[in-house]
């Protein structure tokens, strides 16, 4: 089920809703929270029924494996083989579901052998629910959680509204919400506020991000004969498409935050205005926060981090920048994304040693030029089509009309208003509380959903969907 369809906006989350707060104030929170779950486990299940019991599943395995972890507090050796096996188990599920067939087929390709080439369809959210509960089990290993109830653990991995895409929750901050008497309670404010957040993103998600989607598919569609198009044609494909994963992503974040806020919960920040960045390390302090602090906190400091030298530090950084690539997706396009991105963060941390610093205006243009180039390969169905796509961009000098978009004013006029929201308008988590109070505010986020629920007829899914 997608935030942005009829069925989740007018059934599912009013019914989700309802129940909660009624189970909480008849029944008690304990029994609000159970209600949640089985909503979540829905929700999770309209997508494919199949993959249900993976979910559960995995939420019974790392349960059981944190409460040992948490019973055997003084048997360092015990809890170290512990940790690993519920490690092990973690990976090599989400390894099995999303890079068996690639791996296979790569190694049937070098080495010219016959392994079976699995094609299995990827659960939804395997990779954030995965990473979710492999924290949860590294910080019961570390002592740094207590016990929780079965049903507390199972809304922290299901909740619904960060289920499928993020972002990815703090155990810490997640457990002390939902044990607030804030949790499960009906508030005036937090339902005006979570609203204002999910009618915003819904707005983002299907007028903005939708509409640019058509300009990108179009460049990126591997039946493209890329000897007749214009450099035209390949500055709209790509523009667009810079344009669209900001405004899908910072859509769904947007809609998740709110309905979250709607049941009580406050999400973690995930997206703030990252094209607005001065550098590639502040872009990743505004781009997929959650995940940013997951291969820095999990994965950098595992490796060392920046303590064991210069070149070992620089060395930390594109591995980890590598497997936060190929957490994307089982591709090279994806893996050449994460190094491009550790090779710029290298980059920074050279240039921050030097006196010299640029004007910020030139230092924000510079540091979207290195993210609008990178969003090729995350984009690209090969790394064939990466290199034309470069190649298009850069020495393509064909400046012939437009092949792929005869009526140019159209994506023109589409990518200048989707530029001017992301550089001159402010983030949706800056909006000042007061605001939400005034009447014009409402009319205005009435029109956004009028127009939202008007463009929803062509149901398309969110881009992390697929990671």
């Amino acid at each position: 089920m997608l935030f942005n369809s009829y069925e989740f906006v007018f059934i599912f989350l009013p019914l989700a809703l309802l129940g909660a707060v009624l189970s909480n104030r008849i029944f008690g929170k304990n029994s609000a929270i159970y209600l949640v779950v089985l909503f979540s486990l829905f929700f999770y299940a309209w997508w494919n029924i199949l993959y249900l019991p993976l979910l559960i599943g995995t939420i019974i395995l790392n349960y059981f494996i944190a409460g040992v972890l948490i019973r055997n507090r003084q048997q360092s050796r015990f809890r170290l083989f512990v940790l690993l096996f519920g490690l092990v188990c973690n990976i090599a599920l989400l390894s099995y579901y999303k890079y068996a067939g690639f791996f296979a087929r790569n190694i049937n390709y070098f080495i010219n052998a016959d392994f079976p080439v699995l094609s299995l369809a990827i659960p939804l959210g395997i990779s954030f629910f995965t990473f979710q509960q492999i924290a949860y089990l590294v910080d019961t290993y570390r002592n740094e959680t207590a016990r929780h109830s079965f049903g507390e653990y199972s809304l922290f991995v299901s909740f619904f509204p960060q289920l499928i895409a993020g972002p990815i929750v703090c155990h810490k901050d997640f457990f002390y919400q939902i044990r607030h008497k804030r949790f499960m309670q009906w508030s005036n404010i937090g339902f005006s506020i979570g609203l204002s957040f999910f009618i915003v993103g819904l707005f983002k998600k299907v007028v903005i991000a939708d509409r640019l989607s058509v300009n990108a598919d179009i460049l990126f569609d591997p039946n493209i004969n890329h000897t007749m198009l214009s450099t035209f044609d390949y500055w709209i494909g790509v523009s667009s498409y810079t344009l669209q994963i900001y405004f899908d992503f910072s859509g769904y974040t947007d809609m998740a935050i709110g309905l979250a806020r709607m049941f009580g919960v406050k999400l973690p920040i995930n997206f703030n205005s990252p094209y607005k960045s001065t550098s590639i390390i502040d872009f990743w302090r505004r781009w997929h926060i959650t995940l940013s602090n997951f291969l820095k906190r999990y994965v950098y400091f595992s490796f060392g981090g920046n303590r064991k030298g210069e070149m070992r530090k620089y060395g930390n950084l594109a591995a980890t920048m590598a497997i936060g690539g190929l957490w994307h997706g089982a591709g090279f396009t994806f893996i050449l994304w994460g190094l491009m991105h550790g090779i710029y963060l290298i980059i920074n941390n050279i240039w921050l040693k030097q006196k010299f610093r640029l004007n910020v205006k030139v230092a924000i243009v510079v540091t979207f030029f290195c993210v609008f180039i990178s969003w090729v390969p995350f984009r690209a169905i090969n790394m064939d089509q990466t290199f034309l796509i470069w190649q298009g961009l850069f020495f393509n000098y064909s400046f012939h009309a437009p092949v792929l978009y005869p009526s140019l004013k159209i994506p023109l006029l589409t990518i200048l208003i989707g530029s001017v929201v992301v550089f001159l308008g402010i983030n949706s988590n800056s909006f000042p509380l007061k605001i939400y109070k005034k009447r014009r505010y409402a009319i205005v986020l009435s029109v956004m959903l009028l127009l939202s629920i008007v463009s929803m007829s062509g149901i398309q899914e969110f881009i992390y969907f697929q990671f």
